[in-house]
Protein backbone atom coordinates (compact mmCIF):
# COMPACT_ATOMS: atom_id res chain seq x y z
CA UNK A 1 0.00 0.00 0.00
CA UNK A 2 1.71 3.20 -0.83
CA UNK A 3 0.75 6.68 -0.18
CA UNK A 4 0.73 9.46 -2.16
CA UNK A 5 2.05 13.05 -0.58
CA UNK A 6 1.70 15.86 -2.53
CA UNK A 7 3.51 18.19 -0.59
CA UNK A 8 3.95 21.07 -3.50
CA UNK A 9 -0.21 21.76 -3.64
CA UNK A 10 -0.32 21.40 0.24
CA UNK A 11 -1.13 24.22 2.56
CA UNK A 12 1.53 22.83 5.04
CA UNK A 13 4.09 22.98 2.17
CA UNK A 14 3.78 26.90 1.25
CA UNK A 15 3.65 28.03 4.72
CA UNK A 16 6.64 26.22 5.06
CA UNK A 17 7.67 28.20 2.10
CA UNK A 18 6.64 31.36 3.23
CA UNK A 19 8.80 30.91 6.86
CA UNK A 20 11.65 30.45 4.50
CA UNK A 21 10.95 33.29 2.48
CA UNK A 22 11.20 35.18 5.87
CA UNK A 23 13.87 34.04 7.32
CA UNK A 24 15.52 34.82 4.04
CA UNK A 25 14.24 38.33 4.16
CA UNK A 26 15.63 39.15 7.60
CA UNK A 27 19.17 37.50 6.47
CA UNK A 28 18.99 40.04 3.87
CA UNK A 29 17.91 43.01 5.37
CA UNK A 30 20.75 42.06 8.13
CA UNK A 31 23.64 42.21 5.99
CA UNK A 32 22.56 45.43 4.02
CA UNK A 33 22.22 47.45 7.18
CA UNK A 34 25.47 45.73 8.01
CA UNK A 35 27.28 46.42 4.80
CA UNK A 36 25.64 49.91 5.18
CA UNK A 37 27.07 50.81 8.73
CA UNK A 38 30.22 49.56 7.14
CA UNK A 39 30.49 51.44 4.37
CA UNK A 40 29.54 54.40 6.59
CA UNK A 41 32.02 53.57 8.99
CA UNK A 42 35.74 52.66 6.88
CA UNK A 43 34.35 54.60 3.56
CA UNK A 44 34.56 52.81 -0.06
CA UNK A 45 36.07 53.53 -3.58
CA UNK A 46 33.08 51.44 -5.12
CA UNK A 47 30.72 53.45 -7.25
CA UNK A 48 28.36 49.84 -7.11
CA UNK A 49 27.97 50.09 -3.80
CA UNK A 50 24.87 52.19 -3.56
CA UNK A 51 23.24 50.35 -5.95
CA UNK A 52 24.38 47.05 -4.13
CA UNK A 53 22.69 48.37 -1.09
CA UNK A 54 19.37 49.30 -2.63
CA UNK A 55 18.67 46.55 -4.28
CA UNK A 56 19.64 43.90 -1.37
CA UNK A 57 16.75 46.20 0.79
CA UNK A 58 14.40 46.10 -1.92
CA UNK A 59 15.10 41.92 -2.80
CA UNK A 60 14.78 41.64 0.80
CA UNK A 61 11.18 43.62 1.12
CA UNK A 62 10.08 41.74 -1.96
CA UNK A 63 11.20 38.30 -0.36
CA UNK A 64 9.43 39.30 3.09
CA UNK A 65 5.72 40.46 1.01
CA UNK A 66 6.32 36.73 -0.75
CA UNK A 67 6.80 34.90 2.22
CA UNK A 68 3.46 36.42 4.20
CA UNK A 69 1.40 36.22 1.01
CA UNK A 70 2.62 32.54 1.18
CA UNK A 71 1.51 31.58 4.73
CA UNK A 72 -1.79 33.48 4.02
CA UNK A 73 -2.08 30.91 0.94
CA UNK A 74 -3.01 34.09 -1.42
CA UNK A 75 0.40 32.92 -3.32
Amino acid sequence: MSRSFNYINGSKFESFFGVILICLAVYQLFNSVKYTKGILHKGTNNGFSLGAITFSFFFSLILFVIGILAIMQKF
